[in-house]
């Protein structure tokens, strides 16, 4: 693979990261208060959604660091 689109692989990933966590977001705020759900159900979902989120943003790093790692190198080929 080339570096460009090595590159261009990365930033798409970290889009993607970007855009699932906003619709996670979403989802997770109207889902709370569009319908009557018990408490603590809701309380156990806004738990597995903000793992999800913490590991989107993660991803998100990795892919951002990578990037700059990846155009810091003098090689096209990877």
């Amino acid at each position: 693979m080339k570096k460009a689109a090595l590159i261009e692989a990365l930033k798409e990933a970290a889009r993607t990261e970007e855009s699932a966590t906003t619709l996670y977001s979403k989802h997770l705020d109207a889902f709370c208060t569009r319908f009557a759900v018990d408490k603590d159900y809701i309380k156990m979902i806004k738990k597995y959604v903000t793992i999800l989120i913490n590991g989107n943003k993660k991803h998100k790093r990795i892919c951002e660091e990578t990037i700059r790692e990846v155009e810091k190198e003098k090689r096209d080929d990877y």
